[in-house]
């Protein structure tokens, strides 16, 4: 019980903090695939639950804390979230524009 960060009193809670509001990319079809990544990072409260980052709707990535994944952008317009991966809290959206 005097463990911190045990979580079970907290309002389950996941946003997004990484990338914020409307991100513009530019595509470069000459940078190899293993660096053309954007990092996609959530607070999650509790912390000890898994999320899954999702890109228009679409998994693409299961993750546990840090609750970070290299997203491999590609040309076009994403919507990104992230849901805990055993509970019904999904973050608010985030737009990310890759044009090409």
């Amino acid at each position: 019980p005097l463990c911190p960060g045990g979580g079970e009193h907290e309002s389950p809670q996941v946003v997004i903090r990484e990338p914020r509001g409307l991100v513009r990319l530019l595509f470069d079809p000459d940078t190899p695939a293993s660096a053309a990544t954007l990092r996609l990072s959530a607070e999650v409260k509790p912390s000890t639950e898994p999320i899954v980052w999702l890109v228009n709707g679409v998994p693409v990535a299961t993750v546990s804390y840090p609750h970070e994944y290299r997203w491999s952008v590609t040309p076009g317009r994403h919507v990104i979230t992230a849901a805990m991966a055993r509970r019904a809290e999904v973050s608010r959206p985030i737009t990310v524009i890759v044009e090409d």
